[in-house]
Parts: structure tokens; C-alpha cells; sequence
């Protein structure tokens, strides 16, 4: 008798939002971050809010991470080009049939992987641009009445 254990798997939907930092921890990386939603003057609305120079590494990241995948695109390349086994026999032929097509899928599948990683490059450079210019309308709000940065 077979035993059937199908279950069922519902995801997680809360936001992780992590403890509060202690005084005696050590800055990291990472320390500067503040969920969103205990950021000044937002909403409770999930997620993190980082500084320019924060996003800027992690921009630098995602484009280090995309151009790792280089090497590997080339060697899924090669095992894309398979057009003949080592023989002349079919157990040859069919090896290199399948090889040919596992090279094409991981060629698709590592494409589509550094794809990601240069759109979220992309992405957290538009959002530099929006603290940016956030920014020069503060400094601009904050002359134009009068009031000055300290």
C-alpha cells in the first residue's frame, strides 16, 4: 500500500522586520538600515529604507553579480553548440542531443538570471536618482524659506 502525504504549502506573507539594534552592537554594512516602517515619517508599509551610499553598493552588486555569470554563459554556450557525439552510433548521437538541449535551457536559464541582476541595477539607480532629487527639493524648500541645513 502506497502512502499518500500531499499536503498543502501556503507562503509566508508577513514582512521580516528584524529586532531592534542594541547600543553595544558594531556598525556594519547593513547597521544604517531601518525598516520603512520605523523610518521618519512613513507609513507603516513594510519593507526597508536605505541611505544613497547604501543603494550605491548594492547597485554595484547586482552588476558585479551579472557579470559573474560571463564565464558561465560561455561554457552553457558550448554545450549548446553540441552537434555530434564522440561516435558514429546512436548512443553517441543521442548523448549529444541531450547535451545540446540542457546547454540551451541553462544558456535561457543563466540569461535570464543576469537579466535580473542588471534590471535591479537599473532599478536602484533610478531610485539614487528619486533620493537625489528628494533631496535637491528639500535643500531648495529649505532656502527658499529661509531655514538653513546644520
Amino acid at each position: 500500500m502506497v502512502n499518500d502525504n500531499r499536503g498543502s504549502s501556503e507562503p509566508y506573507r508577513a514582512v521580516y522586520v528584524p529586532p531592534p539594534r542594541q547600543a553595544h552592537a558594531e556598525p556594519s554594512d547593513h547597521a544604517s538600515s531601518q525598516p520603512a516602517a520605523n523610518a521618519p515619517g512613513s507609513e507603516s508599509c513594510g519593507g526597508y529604507a536605505f541611505s544613497a551610499e547604501q543603494l550605491q553598493r548594492i547597485q554595484v552588486q547586482w552588476d558585479d553579480l551579472a557579470d559573474s555569470y560571463s564565464w558561465a554563459l560561455g561554457q552553457a554556450a558550448a554545450l549548446a553548440d553540441v552537434d555530434n557525439g564522440p561516435g558514429n552510433e546512436y548512443a553517441s548521437q543521442n548523448n549529444a542531443e541531450l547535451i545540446k538541449s540542457f546547454g540551451e535551457k541553462l544558456l535561457a536559464a543563466l540569461q535570464e538570471r543576469q537579466r535580473h541582476c542588471h534590471r535591479m541595477a537599473r532599478l536602484l539607480g533610478e531610485t539614487l536618482g528619486s533620493y537625489s532629487m528628494a533631496e535637491r527639493d528639500a535643500v531648495e524648500r529649505v532656502t527658499f524659506k529661509g531655514g538653513r541645513f546644520e
